[in-house]
């Protein structure tokens, strides 16, 4: 599909966002967990608006980027740039207090839009304490109290969507969809019971009177949930993606623009195509930024090969880029065909939790992860019997404490320290 096409398409009657978030990107034990939530809701009349907006920007022809050597310093003095087009917006220039094209203001006040319209929907359960907390989860488990809060909002997740999740290796297989994997020792053979908490004491409701509610209001606002994804990567595939070589932020971003590939492709095949002309969906992406960088254009050239991609800005707060998707690699750079095409903008932002789908991202990845740490305290408290081993959450420094403190067990049960220790 060209981009002529994309704009004499019929306006889309729905728009879908995405939110990812990770959890355990510092710690030195436990995996490496990148959450997703996919939700949808009506357009509306800015329908028309986004199906244009698209249109017009991905048929402009990029400007290659300036090399290095040419890029001249940030000018101090504030510029404005009334009659720029977007590939005219230098990305060394743009930041916060810079005068954006018409055409930039416009796509980021109809994002901004379509974003809010699904935060206020969900406002009457989502708030910390309401029937479906979605917050960033550091507000509802931060290690010291009881993970009922963080875990109240995962069950609610994954009973609106219709998933059973009754314990640890159900919630892996459904939402991890780690089939296929072998699982590092601590896994092996061993299972939790989902709930692991007592119901929190703050819920007013009880948790099938919050589903039932959820699931009201999403319906009275046409609001959907449709997937819930998360991606582990164990000290074994993390070290190996670090020899290479591979910086830790090109980790995060690969793993995250994976996810979010992964879950594009599924929704692509999902919405059932109707229109002969093969209508393209159309998706918002909200990211956290991935390891402080400010560029994802070569990120996103090489998860979705042929894009045409659009820079709409960069700057420290939030980076964000429109594409057009045929294709997308998954983990494992299979490049996979979408069943439809899909018209994506994608923003990388700091501290985006505070929209549902970033926030409900976060909790999957959170939760799934306090999971993993419960099964991995409990092996190594099991294999050091006799030894008064108290538990980790695998950050620095402690992290090595409770190392030395197994170290002549993990030898003794053959356990390479490339299975039990990140290097970074």
């Amino acid at each position: 599909m060209t981009a002529h096409e994309l704009r004499t398409t019929a306006p889309p009657e729905r728009v879908y966002i995405i939110g990812t978030d990770e959890a355990g990107y510092g710690p030195n034990l436990g995996p490496l967990l990148v959450g997703a939530s996919c939700w949808s809701e009506p357009t509306g009349s800015l329908g028309v608006t986004l199906r244009d907006e698209f249109g017009t920007q991905l048929a402009a022809p990029p400007v290659a980027p300036p090399s290095s050597e040419s890029v001249k310093p940030r000018a101090k003095k504030r510029r404005s740039l009334p009659s720029a087009t977007l590939f005219d917006l230098n990305p060394e220039s743009v930041d916060e207090t810079t005068v954006l094209s018409p055409n930039v203001e416009k796509s980021r006040a109809t994002t901004d839009s379509l974003v809010e319209r699904l935060n206020v929907a969900l406002a009457p359960v989502s708030s910390a304490r309401g029937a479906f907390p979605l917050v960033d989860s550091k507000r509802l488990y931060s290690g010291a109290n009881s993970l009922a809060k963080l875990e109240r909002s995962f069950l609610i997740a994954t009973r609106a969507l219709g998933l059973k999740v009754a314990s640890f290796q159900d919630a892996i297989r459904a939402i991890s969809r780690e089939h296929t994997r072998v699982a590092p020792p601590w896994e092996q053979n061993a299972d939790l019971t989902i709930p692991i908490a007592p119901p929190p004491r703050v819920a007013a409701t009880s948790l099938d009177a919050a589903v039932a509610s959820v699931r009201e209001l999403l319906s009275r606002e046409r609001v959907e949930l449709l997937d819930l994804r998360a991606r582990r990567v164990h000290a074994l595939e993390f070290n190996a993606a670090l020899d290479r070589p591979m910086l830790k932020s090109d980790l995060i971003a690969d793993v995250t623009t994976a996810t979010l590939a992964e879950t594009l492709v599924e929704l692509s095949h999902s919405r059932p195509d109707s229109d002969s002309e093969r209508a393209p969906l159309y998706v918002i992406a909200l990211c956290d930024k991935l390891g402080g960088r400010d560029r994802y254009r070569h990120v996103l050239d090489a998860r979705f090969p042929n894009a045409p991609l659009a820079t709409l800005f960069e700057s420290r707060s939030v980076s964000a880029y429109r594409l057009l998707i045929t294709r997308a690699r998954d983990r494992a750079g299979t490049l996979i065909e979408l069943a439809r095409p899909i018209a994506l903008e994608t923003r990388f932002t700091a501290k985006g939790e505070s929209n549902a789908p970033t926030a409900l991202a976060s909790i999957v990845a959170k939760y799934l992860r306090e999971l993993s740490m419960t099964l991995f305290n409990e092996f190594w408290k099991r294999a050091t019997s006799g030894v008064d081993l108290q538990p980790t959450a695998g950050y620095p420094v402690d992290a090595v404490r409770f190392r030395n403190a197994v170290d002549s067990t993990r030898v003794a049960l053959n356990i390479t320290l490339a299975e039990f220790w990140r290097n970074k």
